[in-house]
């Protein structure tokens, strides 16, 4: 799916194995892109405020109703092409680029508000993750074929400070230990013949990229009063193309929300084209829970994630979790979209 603008119109290539079609949406641009600000202005305010804070108030004003109408405008005049299709690849204009498509509400449920449970008037909506797999790329990288090198020494390599609770997570979950292996940044002088050899890399660490000066980017690793900046091309730098790169920390000043379509093919020109990252914090007790699921589902599926399932399973084993609080009267349920619709892939 392509989208884009011209004027106050809104069109869309919608293209298959089978089929190319244009389409003119009925929606005006305007309407459209005013939707999509609303949307994601109450999970930006929340991030604004810091990480882990519970913003009930804030949250709430995510509209089911706005989010179902932006499915309306966008998705349903075009219904009768996904018939039967389970994965999404999505090309977006950089004007509407800044709300995952997974989020749009394709039926609303009963709002139904329980006082002992938080946000549980997001339960019982349908939403397009629930119906499909969603993937980002630019239309470039769907004629570009990577290499693939199957000798890799490592299934995965974890890159950051110190051995993180996520790597010892994955310890318990991969039956050869052999194939994983921890990177410690502060002591790397350079990276790209250890990570040549992993078939996927996650980052741990903050990252920090200027995509206006590539040549500049590096990846920052603080580590007490120490500050050591990675090139991160130098990952790509024995012209092996990795499997997976994922970013499973956020850095506010990584990319900007309304460009993360438009400037994702420079993304892919640092990382490889195959990319994982969160577009906002959302709170680090489920963004650990989310990575776990994540992997798990990974391992499981022979690590094959190329039509974005593995993704796809892990934010709705998310949407349906309920934090219980045994010391609180409340509960907290994970179906808000600020809990689960963060972390996007880029490329397959």
């Amino acid at each position: 799916l392509k989208y884009l603008f011209h004027n106050s119109d809104c069109y869309v290539f919608v293209l298959s194995k089978k089929d190319f079609n244009l389409i003119e949406l009925p929606a005006r641009k305007d309407d459209i892109l005013s939707l999509e600000k609303s949307l994601i202005s109450s999970i930006l305010k929340v991030e604004s405020l810091g990480i882990g804070k519970w913003v009930n108030d804030i949250l709430r004003e995510f509209d089911l109703d706005k989010a179902h109408k932006l499915y309306e405008a966008l998705i349903k005049p075009i219904s009768q092409y996904l018939a039967g299709k389970t994965l999404l690849i999505v090309s977006s204009s950089s004007a509407l680029s800044g709300f995952p498509f997974e989020a749009l509400v394709v039926k609303e449920g009963a709002m139904r508000r329980d006082a002992s449970l938080i946000f549980s008037e997001y339960e019982n909506s349908t939403y397009l993750i629930d119906e499909f797999a969603v993937i980002y790329s630019p239309l470039a990288y769907l004629l570009h074929k990577n290499s693939v090198n199957e000798n890799y020494q490592f299934f995965l390599c974890d890159v950051g400070g110190e051995k993180s609770e996520l790597y010892s997570d994955l310890t318990e979950m991969i039956e050869n230990k052999d194939g994983l292996v921890h990177i410690n940044l502060a002591h790397k002088k350079e990276l790209s013949q250890d990570l040549s050899q992993c078939r996927i890399v996650n980052i741990s660490s903050p990252i920090d990229i200027d995509l206006k000066r590539l040549s500049k980017s590096t990846i920052n690793i603080e580590k007490g009063e120490k500050r050591k900046k990675i090139n991160p091309q130098e990952i790509l730098k024995n012209n092996k193309s990795h499997s997976l790169i994922v970013l499973s920390d956020y850095a506010e000043d990584m990319i900007l929300q309304e460009e993360f379509l438009s400037e994702s093919s420079k993304i892919g020109r640092i990382f490889g084209n195959k990319i994982i990252y969160p577009l906002w914090n959302t709170n680090v007790d489920v963004k650990k829970s989310f990575l776990k699921d994540f992997y798990k589902n990974l391992i499981s599926n022979d690590f094959n994630y190329s039509r974005g399932e593995v993704l796809r399973l892990s934010k709705r084993d998310i949407k349906k979790t309920i934090i219980r609080d045994e010391k609180s009267p409340h509960s907290i349920s994970l179906s808000h979209p600020y809990f689960w619709a963060n972390f996007i892939q880029i490329g397959r």
